[in-house]
């Protein structure tokens, strides 16, 4: 929540609306059609996406705190410049792309070992043909 924006005027707005919003999220952690509403609610976009702020983009102490705080939490209200971040970790194993993306990676290298491995030869199946008969029957096909 961005203080100084059209939603929230002053500064006491914008963290009020940052507790409010923290405090429904940690109500409906199981519910993902209210967490969407909540961040239509509360955001400037007006969208029921988050917007993503990349890590790297907080402060050394904000990143500690994500990085510690578990999946399936809502952080606590972290400042940073001009605004104010709530974050709800998920837990990744429960996300059908990452799921996906990873079973797919899994078996891309499953694959890359089994071709490494493999010896295949054609020696003994080339050395067993007999070209004069399969010449002979190739004549009385009469192509």
């Amino acid at each position: 929540m961005e203080n100084g924006s059209y939603t929230y005027l002053t500064d006491a707005e914008a963290k009020e609306a940052a507790e409010n919003f923290r405090k429904q999220m940690n109500i409906h952690l199981d519910d993902s059609e209210y967490q969407e509403y909540l961040v239509w609610k509360y955001s400037d976009s007006y969208g029921s996406t988050p917007d993503l702020i990349s890590l790297s983009d907080l402060s050394a102490a904000n990143q500690s705190t994500l990085k510690s705080l578990g999946s399936n939490k809502v952080s606590p209200i972290l400042t940073e410049k001009d605004r104010y971040v709530v974050v709800l970790k998920l837990d990744p194993s429960q996300d059908e792309d990452i799921n996906e993306l990873a079973g797919y990676s899994l078996a891309t290298v499953q694959v890359e070992q089994w071709a490494e491995s493999a010896q295949v030869t054609t020696a003994p199946a080339y050395d067993s043909v007999d070209v004069a008969k399969a010449a002979a029957a190739y004549d009385r096909l009469g192509i």
